[in-house]
């Protein structure tokens, strides 16, 4: 101990802050084990597990279905959006009224 800190903590602190300042240098070596340590201590750096937690609630599922809805053909979308009224609610007095 000195100064009342134990000392391997303070390595421990000075390992990982250089670790830092190597990662941000861009240095390929610190990037992976700064992904290691990540992935071993639980820690999410790439914000996906946040994202994967809201992924498709109720809002972004309605989302997801008018897209799929747009990306099909326009001739097999225009044919699902046809309705066809029933022969009893035809107009066949059209050319009476004319």
């Amino acid at each position: 101990m000195r100064n009342g800190q134990p000392v391997t903590l303070a390595k421990l602190a000075l390992g990982f802050e250089q670790l830092a300042n190597q990662f941000a240098k861009g240095d390929r070596h610190a990037r992976r084990d700064v992904f290691m340590f990540s992935e071993l201590l639980g820690i999410d750096l790439t914000g996906k597990a946040e994202a994967l937690k809201e992924a498709l609630t109720p809002t972004h599922q309605e989302i997801l279905d008018a897209y799929l809805a747009r990306q099909r053909p326009s001739d097999e979308r225009h044919k699902d959006e046809r309705v066809i009224a029933p022969v009893d609610l035809l107009d066949n007095d059209v050319d009476e009224k004319r």
